[in-house]
């Protein structure tokens, strides 16, 4: 119903439209000159839909120890689309630029990766489908890092006599981690099954 403004500069009888960001419609006013005289016909209109659609925002970050499951990922703000919006989660191992692989199954707004055993990135690809065209956006990245931890080796088992002092117990491998190392020595007078006590 309009009102329809004239596109300027526009007076072929084809027209390429630049890009849209928001709903359109078109028409062709066509003239005839004869004798002075003009005469117009409008044609049919024709609607350009936009299906706009905006990314949710996906949280958040996470620290966990090698083999933990992180909690699992929500949504913040929600996608806000135009069509039917469907989700896939994706991950990378190798950094927040990705590649990112989709993860089979994951096509809910939130999701549980389960147990992680190294560094990874999510993202959900969000797609609103609307008049059957698919339009798709990437949410943010969210990070899961692992603070992975291999225990040092110590030395070693001795025999002494009653009330004898053993030797300094030393660490003949160094612990690997990924974080600051801290330690606690425990003892035990039942066995090497413990229980142990913080010493």
């Amino acid at each position: 119903a309009g009102p329809f403004t004239d596109i300027a500069g526009e007076t072929l009888s084809t027209y390429n439209s630049p890009a849209l960001t928001q709903d359109t419609w078109f028409q062709r006013v066509d003239t005839s000159t004869l004798n002075t005289i003009a005469c117009t016909a409008t044609t049919n209109v024709i609607a350009v839909i936009v299906n706009n659609i905006t990314a949710g925002v996906i949280a958040a970050d996470e620290t966990i120890c090698e083999g933990g499951d992180p909690i699992a990922f929500t949504e913040t703000t929600a996608t806000v689309a135009d069509g039917t919006v469907t989700f896939q989660w994706q991950s990378s191992t190798t950094g927040a630029a990705g590649p990112f692989a989709d993860i089979a199954g994951a096509t809910t707004a939130t999701f549980d990766s389960g147990v992680l055993t190294q560094d990874t990135w999510f993202q959900r690809v969000d797609t609103s489908t609307l008049n059957t065209i698919a339009c798709t956006v990437t949410t943010n990245v969210i990070a899961v890092t692992v603070n992975n931890i291999t225990a040092g080796v110590i030395a070693a088992d001795e025999t002494i006599c009653e009330g004898g002092d053993p030797i300094a117990f030393t660490e003949t491998t160094a612990t690997v981690a990924d974080g600051t190392v801290t330690f606690q020595w425990q003892s035990s007078t039942t066995g090497a099954a413990g229980p142990f006590t913080d010493i």
